[in-house]
């Protein structure tokens, strides 16, 4: 998929173990990141807690071997020595639901933009991403993570050009 609005629901799994590492929603993901651990793409993280950065990741973007900017800088996705981090913070913290609720997210890849909604607020914008179609991937990484309620809205070229892309 290329530009397209997805919407779903999240909730770390009641009872169940709830780790530091995030997981989250990937777009735009074709193959495996340059050191092969990672799907290429851009990540929108899932997070209970801040992590071993001392950074609360929710909403933030981790980018796997691909461009992206926002407010805060840019990133290439790449790390390492020399390297700036990937991880892109978010324009709002978001407001999220006690443990056990279940969270809203909506995430438009439109052009060369990403928006992340959470709970209905404007939490994050990227641009400068690459405008190719690729999978979309629900993550999951050390944690008990339950999803729900996923649609997904393919935009056509008209739509894409009514919504202020390239």
């Amino acid at each position: 998929f290329k530009n397209f609005i997805l919407t779903l629901e999240w909730r770390f799994t009641p009872g169940r173990f709830v780790g530091i590492n995030g997981s989250g929603i990937i777009v735009r993901s074709n193959g495996l990141n340059t050191i092969g651990l990672d799907p290429r793409g851009i990540e929108i993280d899932i997070t209970p807690k801040t992590n071993e950065m001392n950074i609360q990741v929710t909403g933030n973007f981790v980018a796997y071997s691909m461009p992206i900017k926002n407010h805060g800088g840019e990133t290439q996705g790449e790390t390492g020595k020399g390297k700036p981090t990937r991880h892109l913070g978010w324009l709002k913290k978001p407001t999220l639901r006690p443990a056990g609720q279940w969270n809203e997210t909506e995430v438009a890849c439109n052009g060369d933009r990403i928006k992340v909604k959470i709970n209905g607020d404007l939490i994050n914008e990227g641009w400068g991403v690459p405008e190719e179609a690729g999978h979309i991937c629900l993550r999951n990484q050390n944690t008990s993570i339950e999803f729900r309620n996923i649609r997904l809205t393919e935009l056509d070229s008209s739509e894409t050009k009514k919504r202020g892309a390239k």
